[in-house]
């Protein structure tokens, strides 16, 4: 038997969540999606990876993110105060974007 599914409810607001309510929405499903404001104090995100990119081109938001984030060519990680590592996102030699954003965690939560 098969049915014609009109509603989708997910659980969970976070970006697996809001990324697939926002792709179901615009193939015109009705969309709910149900998440509890209870958040560990610290979550990946604020810093984006080049294999983000490609996601928020299509969920049609890299605009938009751009418009509040903070250009992120590459990565630096500080071992120690005299160690310092940079590495350049170019390195995907046009497999990825050669770019990422930094942008602020309060832009990332989905407004349900």
């Amino acid at each position: 038997m098969s049915k014609n599914i009109k509603s989708v409810a997910i659980i969970g607001g976070g970006p697996a969540g809001g990324s697939l309510g926002t792709l179901l929405a615009q193939k015109g499903y009705k969309v709910g999606i149900f998440h509890t404001d209870k958040r560990p104090p610290l979550i990946v995100g604020e810093s984006l990876l080049p294999a983000v990119i490609p996601m928020l081109r299509t969920l049609g938001i890299e605009d938009e993110v751009k418009s509040f984030s903070i250009y992120k060519p590459g990565a630096t990680v500080w071992l120690g105060h005299d160690e310092v590592i940079t590495s350049f996102f170019s390195w995907a030699d046009g497999r990825l974007p050669d770019y990422a954003y930094n942008t602020q965690r309060i832009y990332l939560t989905w407004p349900y």
